[in-house]
């Protein structure tokens, strides 16, 4: 048993990819907060085209593999269509691992938004009502909701 976990350690960079994977993991999860509080907005909104755009973007990626989202990010947009985020002139690592978070960051956020949405949703008819009635509009009633 110890000698397979020599080997193992000895032929891969076993501590690189952990630390790469909490690489990605973090930068990833901030981006996924970011555009999953945007969904999430964009879910609840009372303009229609906004929910709307909410709604096909959960569904969607939602009912996506991520393995096929992290695929096409790799393979269609970097490798087949040569698209770049950042320098032009980067390292092959460096646009692999953008590309990475992207698609982490995409599949994630719609599962964030969904949960915002969900926690933005469990506030009393009354309560929104209330904030209605003292004036605050839609913004400001997702503002006051949030410091709480």
């Amino acid at each position: 048993m110890l000698h397979g976990l020599s080997e193992l350690f000895n032929e891969y960079n076993v501590l690189a990819a952990f630390w790469m994977t909490i690489k990605l993991t973090v930068v990833a999860a901030i981006g996924a907060l970011l555009i999953g509080t945007i969904i999430a907005i964009m879910r609840v909104s009372p303009v229609a085209v906004f929910r709307s755009f909410g709604a096909a973007y959960v569904t969607l990626i939602r009912n996506t593999p991520l393995t096929l989202i992290v695929f096409f990010c790799a393979f269609g947009f970097y490798i087949t269509l040569q698209y770049r985020i950042g320098a032009q002139n980067s390292p092959i690592d460096v646009q692999n691992f953008r590309w990475g978070v992207l698609g982490l960051t995409i599949y994630h956020a719609a599962f964030v938004a969904e949960a915002l949405r969900s926690g933005i949703n469990s506030v009393p008819k009354g309560q929104v009502e209330a904030a209605r009635a003292i004036g605050l509009g839609f913004g400001a009633t997702l503002l006051r909701w949030a410091t709480y």
